[in-house]
């Protein structure tokens, strides 16, 4: 039996590529609100895993964030089935999770309606628990951190479970490239299917 009780995902990045979309996202707003600035690859790699806050507060200074935020979101919401993809692996790694007695949940900083289109696109939601968060998550739960395993493609993913005292598994399909080398990750995954395995130690 596994010492495992909860496995949480990170959703862009970890369970689907939303990559293109979010560089299409943060494109849509510049060309409207900055257009004379031009963004450089690696500062759109930067635009993954912070919340649209923060990077808009960078980006946008004394402007108006809740309407780029709106402008970002909507822009988002209707380029979803057009740039979005589940990653391999993923709905049969969540059953499967599920088939051996572990609770399974997302955790993401994205708006609750934006991240359910995102779930229900690619028959995923039904793994979605009701709190957000990590804390929040193994309370609903009632697990322990011991128990609990946070998997994301971000080093802020990776903070968040280290905080939280969980496990963490780092995805290296995630086109920031190696962002978990300076931190203490228990796992390192190629491919969603191989937490099963995990789960499976002793």
């Amino acid at each position: 039996m596994s010492k495992y009780k909860l496995v949480l995902f990170d959703l862009d990045g970890t369970l689907i590529d939303t990559d293109k979309l979010i560089f299409m996202s943060y494109k849509h707003v510049l060309n409207k609100y900055r257009s004379d600035y031009k963004v450089s690859f690696d500062e759109m790699i930067d635009f993954l895993g912070p919340t649209l806050m923060d990077t808009f507060k960078v980006y946008f200074p004394g402007m108006d964030h809740d309407e780029i935020i709106e402008e970002y979101r909507e822009y988002n919401v209707s380029h979803h089935r057009k740039f979005v993809n589940a990653f391999k692996g993923a709905e049969l790694t969540l059953k499967t999770l599920r088939e051996l007695g572990i609770h399974v949940g997302v955790v993401t900083s994205k708006r609750k309606d934006v991240a359910d289109f995102g779930l229900q696109e690619f028959g995923l939601d039904k793994y979605k628990p009701d709190p957000e968060g990590i804390i929040k998550a193994m309370d609903h739960f009632n697990v322990l951190p011991s128990e609990t395993i946070m998997v994301g493609d971000s080093k802020s993913d990776m903070l968040a479970g280290i905080n939280a005292k969980c496990d963490t598994i780092a995805v290296d399909y995630s086109i920031k490239g190696e962002f978990y080398k300076d931190l203490n990750v228990n796992h390192v995954i190629s491919e969603l299917y191989e937490i099963i395995d995990i789960v499976k130690e002793k």
